[in-house]
C-alpha cells in the first residue's frame, strides 16, 4: 500500500488531537453538570450527544493506539462502528438546528420534537411485551409514566392501560440526514453518505464484505475526516448553549484552535 508509513504518522498525530478534544470536551461536560438541571429537552439532548462524542472519541483513540502497536488492519472495523454511532448523533445535531433555523420552530415546538426523540426509545423497547404478556406490559407502562410523566400517559383501551407517547412521530434518520445536509454540507461534507457508508459496519450484508476489504489508506483518511467533523459538531453544541453561566466564547475559541491546527496538519499539505 502506498505511503502507509505516512498514514501511521497521521494516526499518531490523530491520537494527539483526540486527546486535545477529549480534554476540552470533558471540561465542558464537567461545567454543564455544575450549572443546573436542564429545563429544556433539546439542551439535555445536546449535552448527552456531546458526552457520547467525547467518550466515543476516546474509545477510537484507544483502538488507534492498539492499531499502531499491532498493525492489525481489522481493528479499523471497531472504529467504523464507533464512527457510525457518532455520525448518527451529528445528524441529530444538524436536524435540531434545522428545526430551529430553516423551519423556524419556536422553543415550545422544538421541545415537543425533542420529547419525541427521548420517548420513542422507550416505546420501541417495551412494545414487544404486548405480544408476550399484557400484565407485564401494563406493569412496565405504569412504571414508565410514573418516571417520565411529561413524556407519556396511560390510555385505557379495551380494559388495558396502554402506554401512550403524547409526542409527534420521530422522523427517519435518512430524512434527518437530508435536512442536516441542507444546513451543514459545507461544514460536515455529505454526512448522509458518510452515515450510509458506515451503516455497513453495523448491519451485516454483502456490502459489509466489500467495505471491510477497501484500501487501508482510504479508510484511514475516512477516520481522519470523521474525527474532524466530530470536533466540528461539538462546536455547534457549544453555540447552542444559552446559559449565561457557561462561557460559550471560551470553549468556541478552544475548539476553533484545535480545528485550525487539525486542518493545517491534515488538510493543507
Amino acid at each position: 500500500m502506498e505511503n502507509l508509513n505516512e498514514k501511521f504518522e497521521d494516526i499518531e498525530k490523530l491520537t494527539i488531537y483526540i486527546d486535545k478534544f477529549a480534554q476540552v470536551g470533558q471540561e465542558m461536560l464537567s461545567n454543564f453538570s455544575k450549572i443546573r438541571e436542564y429545563n429544556f429537552y433539546h439542551e439535555q439532548m445536546l449535552v448527552l450527544i456531546l458526552e457520547r462524542l467525547v467518550y466515543n472519541s476516546i474509545s477510537i483513540k484507544c483502538i488507534l493506539i492498539e492499531f499502531l502497536k499491532t498493525k492489525n488492519p481489522h481493528l479499523e472495523y471497531s472504529i467504523g462502528l464507533l464512527i457510525r454511532n457518532c455520525t448518527s448523533d451529528i445528524i441529530t445535531i444538524g436536524y435540531i438546528n434545522y428545526l430551529g433555523g430553516e423551519k423556524k420552530m419556536s422553543k415550545n415546538e422544538l421541545e415537543e420534537e425533542m420529547k419525541a426523540f427521548l420517548g420513542n426509545q422507550i416505546i420501541r423497547s417495551i412494545e414487544n411485551y404486548k405480544k408476550i404478556s399484557i400484565a407485564k406490559y401494563k406493569e412496565i407502562s405504569e412504571k414508565v409514566t410514573q418516571k417520565y410523566p411529561l413524556l407519556f400517559e396511560l390510555n385505557e383501551k379495551q380494559e388495558i392501560m396502554e402506554l401512550y407517547n403524547k409526542m409527534i412521530k420521530v422522523p427517519s434518520m435518512t430524512l434527518m440526514a437530508e435536512k442536516c445536509n441542507i444546513l451543514f454540507k459545507n461544514y460536515f461534507g455529505d454526512i448522509k453518505n458518510r452515515w450510509l457508508n458506515y451503516s455497513k459496519y453495523e448491519h451485516l450484508g454483502i456490502l459489509t464484505y466489500d467495505i471491510l476489504r477497501l484500501d487501508l489508506n482510504k479508510k484511514i483518511d475516512d477516520i481522519v475526516f470523521s474525527i474532524s467533523i466530530i470536533i466540528k459538531a461539538s462546536r455547534i453544541i457549544i453555540h447552542n448553549q444559552a446559559d449565561s453561566k457557561f462561557d460559550k466564547n471560551l470553549y468556541e475559541k478552544k475548539i476553533d484552535l484545535i480545528l485550525h491546527e487539525f486542518s493545517n496538519d491534515f488538510f493543507k499539505r
